[in-house]
């Protein structure tokens, strides 16, 4: 427990995530400013409520979220590896395991925390610019205004399942990689090239890009159990493969020298 507030207060102790929380803030307030329901042919929105407004920018959320995971996860592992902080860690008595699961939960807690507060920013600048309105609108269906809280609630939470899994797969990069740059770019490399490949239908249900940027909308909108089934398992197995490798790269890794 003690290593993992230790992480915890590194962590929110960064400059970066609240240089994150004002890009997000920014970003989401000029996206809505000027918007009007209906008025323009120039935004790809249609909806018509405030209430609607955090499922309609959760695509948003995740295009912030792929960008920032690897920054922090790498600032995290990679930067602490360079500046001689993990050796400090691992002179006392706990195992290498014990410290990559407190990085990894403390990225866990920072992906939750960021969310919620997504959630909140979005609700409360919808409601601000647009107004609460009568019904949340999302995939084409309308719903009753508590019935909307609860979808939009477990449209998040859905979110971030495969965000977990990425942040791990970020994770695997910056054990693999010394240096904290170098974990960024390959990091974000690697999912833009996957992004691109979203197109190509063979591809794009075995992608976690895919899954970034489309899980909990299809999960919404799979009829039966066995194809929700499949998505959660493949976002599963990303992250139990990561998760694994990284333990054992951790494990094998120079660190005390």
């Amino acid at each position: 427990m003690g290593l993992l507030k230790n992480e915890l207060y590194k962590l929110f102790k960064m400059k970066k995530i609240y240089v994150f929380a004002a890009v997000m803030l920014g970003i989401t307030f000029l996206n809505l400013y000027d918007y009007q329901p209906g008025g323009s042919e120039m935004t790809v929105w249609d909806f018509y409520y405030g209430q609607s407004v955090p499922l309609s920018m959760i695509q948003i959320f995740s295009q912030f979220m792929i960008i920032f995971i690897p920054i922090v996860i790498a600032d995290c592992i990679s930067n602490d590896y360079r500046n001689g902080t993990l050796k400090l860690s691992l002179q006392r008595p706990i195992a290498r395991w014990q410290l990559l699961s407190a990085k990894l939960m403390a990225l866990f807690a920072f992906i939750i925390v960021s969310t919620v507060l997504f959630l909140i920013l979005s609700y409360t600048l919808g409601v601000y610019f647009i107004g609460w309105g009568e019904v949340t609108e999302y995939l084409g269906v309308s719903y009753p205004p508590m019935k909307g809280i609860g979808v939009t609630v477990g449209v998040y939470a859905l979110f971030m399942l495969p965000t977990m899994a990425y942040g791990i797969f970020a994770g695997f990069i910056a054990v693999l990689v010394k240096n904290m740059s170098t974990a960024i770019i390959i990091s974000l490399v690697l999912i833009t090239v996957g992004l691109n490949l979203n197109g190509v239908s063979a591809i794009a249900p075995y992608s976690l890009a895919h899954h970034l940027m489309y899980f909990p909308e299809e999960l919404m909108q799979i009829q039966g159990w066995s194809g929700i089934l499949q998505n959660i398992g493949v976002v599963l197995i990303y992250g139990v493969l990561f998760a694994g490798l990284s333990f054992w790269l951790f494990k094998k890794k120079e660190i005390l020298y």
